[in-house]
């Protein structure tokens, strides 16, 4: 759905403070450039963008009072891929369900990207049946999320660190969804994400 021109942006929900420079270094953590442990650097702090404006009522901004989360407290979230036990868990594996249009999100490019930064190998391509659906009101097919994070926890590798699908279908999870983002189950070590809605050729309506 377009923004009209002129039109005020809506307010953040009541509440909500946008964080300032000072916050972000803090939610990062210490920087130190000389280190080969440190996460992010000064330089790399350089890279995130300040937050825009909500462009609508309906995001998420508007609605909700976003408390944020620290580098450490998402540490915290994610303990059981930080222990002694999971130390030999060093590969991150990344795999596509259905077909991802090149014209739109240049797979390769990632992948490619992916093996030359963490030295990944590719794998062998297996298939799979997996619960979709066909929504009326969108008029398009959906796959259910669930059933592909169901599935990759029966296959993960104990060498992983993380198994990820990437798709162009557009997911749900609970029937009652009218679509999801993507669902992860850090536990679990696995994740699946769309890019169905990356398409810059598609429009929508606030209901979809």
């Amino acid at each position: 759905m377009s923004t009209l021109l002129g039109q005020k942006s809506p307010s953040h929900a009541h509440g909500f403070k946008m964080p300032r420079k000072l916050d972000i270094e803090n939610a990062l953590g210490k920087f130190d450039d000389n280190c080969t442990n440190s996460v992010f650097t000064k330089d790399s702090c350089q890279t995130f963008d300040s937050l825009p404006l909500p462009k609508k009522p309906s995001d998420w901004l508007p609605q909700y009072k976003e408390k944020g989360q620290t580098y450490m407290e998402f540490l915290q979230l994610s303990r059981t891929l930080h222990t002694k036990s999971s130390s030999h868990r060093k590969s991150i594996y990344l795999t596509v369900f259905g077909q991802i249009d090149n014209t739109i999100f240049d797979i390769d490019s990632l992948i490619d990207y992916t093996q030359r930064t963490m030295n990944l190998i590719n794998g062998k391509s297996r298939i799979f049946n997996l619960r979709t659906r066909y929504s009326e009101k969108p008029k398009r097919s959906q796959i259910c999320v669930t059933a592909i994070l169901n599935l990759f926890k029966k296959i993960v590798s104990d060498d992983a660190r993380y198994l990820i699908a990437l798709t162009m279908y557009d997911p749900y999870s609970d029937d009652e969804d009218l679509f999801i983002a993507g669902l992860s189950m850090g536990n679990c070590r696995v994740g699946a994400f769309s890019l169905y809605r990356y398409d810059p050729y598609l429009t929508f309506n606030q209901s979809d």
